[in-house]
């Protein structure tokens, strides 16, 4: 039997979710709710979209989400003293409450166990190519992705990637 798995890229500006059925992405999306406005209210409005999506793609036996980490990078800093890293691990949180209800199993995943130290670039290629890209085509991975997919943002790549990755396919 075919397990149907939910991956969720989490993220206060966009949060990336892809669905895949077996080895078959059958579905993908990005949910936005904007950048104004409080955190919390945009992290419970987004965490409704999430579990419209669950709802929707009934019988998810597995549920993948990227964990939160601080980067040790400037951007890594600058998050920290924002308490951005604190805001992201409320909502990563938020996701697991919603998901759930839906899921049978849960497991949050490390940026470092699917991607590595590589780059959004790299990434893309890689997913580019486990969709099926040729050498000339992963030179513009997006362009490849968003041709086969529809157009795509980076929380939605990512999503798709974690989703590879978990299968082993990247």
């Amino acid at each position: 039997m075919k397990e149907t798995m939910l991956t969720i890229d989490p993220g206060l500006s966009g949060t990336g979710w892809a669905i895949f059925h077996g080895k078959e992405l059958i579905d993908h999306g990005t949910l936005h709710v904007g950048t104004k406005g409080d955190w919390i209210e945009r992290a419970f409005q987004i965490a409704r979209s999430l579990e419209y999506v669950a709802e929707y793609s009934k019988g998810i036996d597995l549920v993948v989400i990227e964990k939160c980490r601080n980067l040790p990078s400037a951007k890594g800093v600058a998050a920290t003293l924002s308490d951005a890293i604190v805001k992201l691990a409320i909502f990563t949180g938020m996701c697991v409450m919603v998901c759930g209800q839906h899921a049978a199993h849960i497991e949050l995943i490390e940026p470092s166990a699917w991607k590595g130290s590589m780059s959004k670039d790299v990434m893309d290629r890689r997913v580019a190519r486990a969709l099926g890209a040729d050498d000339r085509q992963c030179k513009k991975p997006v362009k490849f992705i968003d041709s086969k997919l529809g157009k795509t943002s980076s929380h939605t790549r990512d999503a798709i990637g974690i989703g590879l990755s978990w299968l082993e396919i990247l």
